[in-house]
């Protein structure tokens, strides 16, 4: 279990240091504005598109990879405890406690809350790109 914790700790690692890096720029882009004439709308298509394409893709597709990787593992986690809790009560299903167990769902958890929030910018550069087409 370790070795999974591991794993999904340096690849939430990974994805947050792009979350990061990235996220200035992507609402940067989300804050354009339409001008007013179709001539100049080609520069922030340009610029809303190399967002859209180069980060926002990228981040979302890389953090839903990571959550989909994990999502069964955590689940599986989750349902035994829920079991364990039913089958022999609160005070003995403590005793059965494992930490490396929660940090693991914690991380699934925290890489599937930047994977959906990613998904959410990447929709809102789409719709941002195709109005100033």
């Amino acid at each position: 279990m370790s070795n999974l914790l591991s794993a999904a700790s340096l690849l939430l690692a990974v994805i947050g240091i792009l979350y990061g890096l990235w996220y200035g720029e992507i609402k940067e882009a989300l804050a354009e504005k339409i001008p007013p004439h179709a001539p100049d709308m080609k520069k922030p298509h340009f610029f809303v598109s190399s967002v859209l394409f180069a980060r926002a893709m990228p981040l979302a597709i890389a953090a839903s990879l990571v959550s989909i990787i994990f999502l069964p593992d955590t689940v599986k986690i989750t349902w035994l405890s829920f079991m364990n809790y039913k089958a022999n009560g609160i005070f003995n299903a403590i005793q059965d406690y494992g930490a490396v167990e929660t940090a693991f769902c914690f991380v699934v958890i925290f890489a599937t809350a930047i994977s959906l929030h990613s998904i959410y910018l990447t929709t809102k550069l789409y719709q941002l790109r195709k109005k100033l087409k």
